[in-house]
């Protein structure tokens, strides 16, 4: 159980608290916690373990109970990307960017053209009907 009691004190430092904050944070006694740390009484209180799961949504149970895997439960399912993967993706959202600049570009066009077309003024009252989009209408990019 000491073991557990070290991981725990590794999840106390993770999150940068001290025992007394973390002890308010799970609602957990801190003289006992103190006791726990110091080695005046053994760390084989259940509720501590389970108020720090249930407060740590993200801490994993396996770690935290058994030493298996990694801390944080979401740590195996981070993709790591190489350099030249994140450059490519960066590329990619720059020319979405730019084209979506562009697109933008040709419909501010296209709705100057039609306000002088129908002698519009530019609010939405003042275009023809067909010309406004009704507020429940939804458009998305088609793939």
């Amino acid at each position: 159980m000491k073991e557990t009691f070290t991981r725990l004190l590794d999840l106390v430092a993770y999150y940068s608290l001290d025992y007394k904050a973390f002890c308010a944070k799970i609602g957990f006694n801190y003289t006992t916690f103190m006791n726990y740390s110091t080695g005046t009484r053994r760390p084989n209180n259940l509720e501590l373990y389970e108020k720090v799961l249930s407060t740590f949504e993200d801490i994993s149970a396996e770690w935290l109970l058994r030493g298996e895997g990694e801390m944080l439960k979401h740590i195996k399912d981070i993709k790591v990307l190489s350099e030249a993967d994140l450059i490519s993706l960066i590329q990619g959202m720059h020319k979405e960017i730019v084209d979506l600049a562009k697109e933008n570009g040709r419909m501010t066009a296209q709705i100057e053209y039609l306000r002088g077309k129908y002698k519009c003024q530019g609010t939405s009252s003042s275009y023809p009907p067909g010309m406004v989009a009704e507020q429940e209408e939804s458009y998305s990019k088609e793939d």
